[in-house]
């Protein structure tokens, strides 16, 4: 009988820091959280453009709506996104977005990703 052995640190694969960190549980809504702010790190949706729905984003990443809805709140409740009742999400306007990235500091950017990376 053929044993195998658990898959093992290789070195070139990624950063022992970061072998750790995928051993560590993270709630499903905090890892859809951190897909979320990837997005707009990448600029995928543009200062004052509203963001799919949460059930667009449930289909998307193949969660209940729920998941969604919390990791969506902690995002708002950061500041890093705007809810609109009746109306949606929305990627806060580059101002108020540099603002709450910079814990108060006024920043100006043409672009909101830049003040993700700058809060982030």
């Amino acid at each position: 009988m053929e044993t195998t052995s658990p898959p093992s640190f290789r070195p070139g694969s990624g950063s022992r820091r970061a072998a750790r960190r995928s051993a560590v549980f993270a709630p499903l809504y905090r890892q859809i959280k951190d897909l979320l702010v990837e997005s707009l790190r990448r600029g995928e949706w543009m200062p004052g453009a509203a963001i799919p729905s949460e059930t667009e984003l449930a289909n998307r990443f193949q969660v209940s709506q729920g998941t969604v809805r919390k990791a969506i709140d902690e995002l708002a409740s950061e500041n890093l996104l705007v809810r609109r009742q009746g109306k949606g999400t929305f990627v806060p306007p580059t101002a108020a977005f540099c603002s709450a990235a910079a814990n108060g500091r006024a920043r100006t950017s043409r672009h909101a990703s830049d003040c993700v990376r700058a809060r982030l």
